[in-house]
């Protein structure tokens, strides 16, 4: 992993890489039983064809150890709305300062753009959920109306594409004219 505190091994590992740990797993352990720690323990030699998806070096380790911590206990934060239990904060892009920072609810909701970050990871955790369960006939119900939400928001995501890019071509319009005009005055 070698040392990038601010990326996650989620973000890290691709879908090739998926199968291809999947395999390693079903060899390693042909039960298709195992825990964090056997993994761990099967990783550790260099040899291992997991090795490298860990940090080893330990001061790293327990840097990323305390990202990690820190990331589960703001996601444990709750606020009531409502009736309801909801995350009190949001991980959200902040495009003036280039980074991504955890946001208040309140903060995040009166922000449209951030909302719909917001929006737009609920419906990406959806679909997730959809395609781990879709095939358990019990949750049929919910799947169907999963992929009818995925639909309409799919729809949706497009229009505000095309709006955005509506925007950046009028503001560039508004720009080049911006441009003629002062080129013509000089």
């Amino acid at each position: 992993m070698g040392g990038n505190v601010s990326m996650s091994l989620t973000d890290l590992i691709s879908g090739k890489d998926s199968k291809k740990i999947q395999k390693i797993l079903n060899a390693a352990f042909p039960s298709g039983r195992f825990t964090a720690q056997e993994i761990v323990d099967f990783a550790r030699p260099r040899s291992s064809p997991l090795h490298s998806y860990f940090e080893w070096n330990d001061t790293q380790a327990a840097e990323l150890w305390r990202i990690q911590q820190a990331q589960t206990i703001i996601q444990c934060v709750v606020t009531m709305v409502g009736d309801s239990r909801v995350r009190a904060f949001h991980n959200v892009y902040v495009k003036e300062e280039e980074r991504r920072v955890y946001m208040a609810m309140d903060l995040a909701r009166s922000a449209p753009d951030l909302w719909q970050q917001v929006l737009d990871r609920a419906m990406h955790e959806m679909i997730g959920w959809k395609n781990r369960y879709e095939t358990y006939k019990q949750l049929e119900p919910v799947i169907k109306a999963i992929k009818q939400m995925e639909k309409k928001h799919g729809k949706e995501k497009t229009r505000r594409k095309e709006d955005r890019d509506t925007g950046h071509r009028i503001q560039n319009g508004k720009s080049n004219v911006n441009r003629r005009i002062a080129a013509l005055s000089k």
